[in-house]
């Protein structure tokens, strides 16, 4: 008899123990299950850009940032630096700029410059308003619309100072920015009718936008103003600017 009830408290022990052991083992499995439905609520209420994380708290007007930025440090525009030989993807008008771009490597083995061969650009070809002579003629030469997807917009210039010669930003086909250029002006430029200085617009205030860049030549002339003309090329947007110290006479943000 004593065995029996022995036998009994020994099976309600082991009950019990079984049944205080599946109920913290259910409790632990719900809190475990309630951390992670917390954690995955947090991730989809974070935005992630490569360096920081940006938390979606309000609602802007603004389109975020990270809806159109380029991952990447630099992006070409389309036919930027003239590769195709020809002006694909811009629109001319006007004599100034010629049919085609400048071929360099024609230039200069025709003494196509005029007192050194072409220094510091990338490129094989880029647009002029310089033909190898004296003569110098009015044109716009236009890109094709682009988004802005990085905060400044790179390129390579040669330019003296005038009021006729300049690079636009264009939106809406309206300008929104004016840039004039002195490359003759960079320190050490020796052989400013020939060598390419480096420039910068800034176009934060217009991410996610399209523009297009515009480059004006209103300058006509001879032997007077021959040295009158622009050449560009090269153009790309970039996380950062490369302008020369210098170079910029002014530049207007309308």
């Amino acid at each position: 008899m004593h065995k029996g009830i022995a036998a009994y408290i020994v099976i309600g022990i082991i009950l019990v123990v079984v049944l205080l052991f599946w109920h913290f083992d259910f409790s632990v499995g719900h809190a475990l299950t309630t951390t992670t439905s917390l954690s995955t609520t947090t991730t989809l209420n974070t935005t992630t850009i490569p360096g920081t994380t940006v938390l979606n708290t309000t609602t802007t007007s603004i389109p975020p940032i990270g809806s159109c930025i380029s991952p990447n440090k630099t992006v070409s525009l389309l036919n930027g630096n003239f590769s195709t030989g020809t002006y694909e993807y811009w629109n001319t008008s006007g004599y100034g700029f010629g049919n085609l771009p400048l071929n360099i490597t024609w230039a200069d083995n025709n003494n196509c410059y005029y007192n050194t061969t072409w220094l510091n650009y990338n490129g094989n070809f880029f647009a002029t308003t310089y033909h190898c002579g004296i003569m110098v003629q009015t044109g716009n030469l236009t890109s094709m619309p682009f988004k802005v997807v990085l905060p400044y917009l790179n390129f390579k210039i040669i330019s003296p100072y005038n009021n006729e010669l300049y690079i636009e930003v264009m939106k809406n086909g309206k300008p929104v920015i004016i840039s004039h250029y002195n490359t003759y002006n960079a320190a050490g430029n020796i052989h400013a009718t020939s060598n390419f200085e480096n420039a910068s617009i800034p176009l934060a205030m217009f991410m996610c936008q399209n523009v297009s860049v515009r480059i004006v030549a209103g300058v006509a002339g001879n032997l007077v103003n021959r040295l009158q003309y622009i050449a560009v090329g090269d153009f790309y947007q970039s996380v950062t600017p490369i302008s020369t110290p210098g170079i910029i006479v002014n530049q207007t943000i309308i």
